[in-house]
């Protein structure tokens, strides 16, 4: 749902929370046409709760205040529902169709990959290499059903083989490598890391409280020398996806730089969601909710010059963490031109690493 100019709120599928995506018992709702529009808060883009109320039976007023507004006008979209990105193709739809008769008519077979799967994890044998032919085995069946490429029954035996081998090389490392103390192992990539002289590092995370109708987002900027220069908290309504919710903290971070002219000095933004840089940078079109949200980030990007996106732990993140958990008020922001009292030990121990 964007702006819901275009969404009859009683005959189309737009609720999230329905199996066919439509209102309960639609025939008790013949004879209206509203738009969703009508049921909006034009100024404050908010549900009127009190019509929504006397208009609709409680279980449609449950799955309608669950939807999620766009805090920006954006217009409607037909998606695909069973797709991450909202966009249908052949290849999405033969994959809905097989997962039903899946489900539906091959329990058996699935019982039996189960079996397997939880041999493979329990064995942690010689004995396990079996499954693992077999999962080589399935990977081939794969190729010819989703890309259409055969091959003979000698060549995929030998690869699900030559996995097997080099399943088991895997396994002796990682044998070789449990003896080495855990600090020493990849310990500069769960810690934070100062950025270069010159350039400003903002960290970015949401957080949402368990039960709460809206999450907020925490924006921390410091210098080369790990130097609290200025933060801010903001407070939404929670959207549908954690997703979502990640790149909506994005985007207001973006837009903070753009306000804040931080632009004027080279700036790196960090984010510990990983799904949030790749579908930025990535550029695929996403119909979905978060797909307009994503297109804004760019759109920013492309704007401001000298910032960059990168995808950090959520341990080199704990300063923006702690920062996302100050509460503020819905659509209000609070600015920190002093790092709070709860933030200061987390700061000292990322200047100290």
């Amino acid at each position: 749902m964007g702006d819901g100019e275009s969404i009859n709120a009683t005959k189309d599928p737009w609720l999230h929370l329905k199996a066919d995506f439509c209102v309960e018992n639609s025939h008790i709702y013949s004879g209206r046409d509203e738009l969703v529009s009508a049921y909006i808060k034009q100024d404050t883009r908010e549900w009127n709760i009190p019509l929504i109320t006397e208009k609709f039976v409680s279980e449609d007023v449950q799955a309608i205040l669950f939807v999620p507004i766009p805090q920006r006008r954006t217009r409607d979209r037909l998606v695909w529902s069973h797709s991450t990105t909202g966009v249908y193709s052949a290849k999405e739809g033969y994959r809905f169709w097989q997962n039903q008769v899946w489900f539906m008519t091959c329990r058996k077979f699935r019982t039996l990959l189960y079996g397997c799967w939880e041999n493979y994890r329990q064995l942690g044998t010689k004995n396990s290499g079996r499954y693992v032919q077999l999962s080589g085995i399935w990977f081939w069946r794969n190729k010819k059903v989703w890309e259409d490429k055969s091959t003979t029954p000698t060549i995929a035996m030998d690869s699900s083989l030559k996995i097997v081998a080099d399943w088991r090389d895997v396994r002796a490392k990682n044998k070789t490598n449990s003896s080495v103390p855990k600090s020493k192992q990849g310990s500069q990539r769960c810690r934070w890391v100062a950025s270069g002289e010159g350039i400003l590092k903002l960290n970015m995370d949401a957080s949402l409280f368990s039960g709460a109708p809206d999450f907020t987002v925490g924006m921390v900027s410091r210098d080369h020398k790990n130097t609290f220069l200025v933060g801010r908290t903001s407070c939404f309504r929670a959207p549908v996806s954690v997703f979502e919710e990640e790149a909506i903290g994005v985007r207001e971070a973006l837009s903070w730089v753009k306000d804040m002219q931080f632009n004027a000095c080279k700036v790196e933004l960090e984010t510990d969601s990983l799904l949030v840089v790749q579908g930025i940078k990535n550029s695929v079109i996403n119909l979905l909710e978060v797909g307009e949200v994503l297109e804004q980030c760019r759109r920013y990007l492309r704007e401001l010059e000298g910032i960059s996106i990168h995808f950090i732990r959520n341990q080199a993140n704990r300063v923006a963490h702690k920062f996302s958990r100050i509460t503020c008020l819905v659509n209000c922001h609070h600015v920190f031109t002093s790092p709070p009292v709860n933030l200061v030990e987390t700061l000292v121990l990322d200047s100290h690493y």
